[in-house]
Parts: structure tokens; sequence; C-alpha cells
């Protein structure tokens, strides 16, 4: 389910690391803002996960 997120996840970070070789402290925040959106997504991703098996559950 995730796959295809984290697969574009890699490939922005490594065109990141390949594009910032001067700039490493935005590089590392932008690294930081990437796992920020990656957590929360996740968190999504398991509610959203929760909410559908208590509804298989509940039918």
């Amino acid at each position: 389910m995730s796959y295809p997120f984290f697969f574009f996840q890699f490939l922005s970070l490594t065109f990141l690391l390949k594009y910032h070789k001067t700039q490493k402290p935005k590089l590392t925040q932008t690294i930081r803002q990437l796992y920020i959106i990656h957590s929360v997504s996740e968190l999504q991703t398991r509610t959203i996960k929760q909410s559908l098996s208590t509804k298989a559950h509940t039918m």
C-alpha cells in the first residue's frame, strides 16, 4: 500500500543528495521535513486501516 510512497521518497532523497551537496544545512532541513511528512502519512494510513477493520467488524 505504501510502496509507491517509499519509492518516491527514496528518489527525492537521492535527488536532494545529488542536488544540495554544497548546502548541507538546507539538505538536513529538507530531510527532516520529509521525515515529518512520512511519519504523518504513516499515522494516517494506520488510522485508516484501524477504521476499516472496525467497520468490517461492525458489519
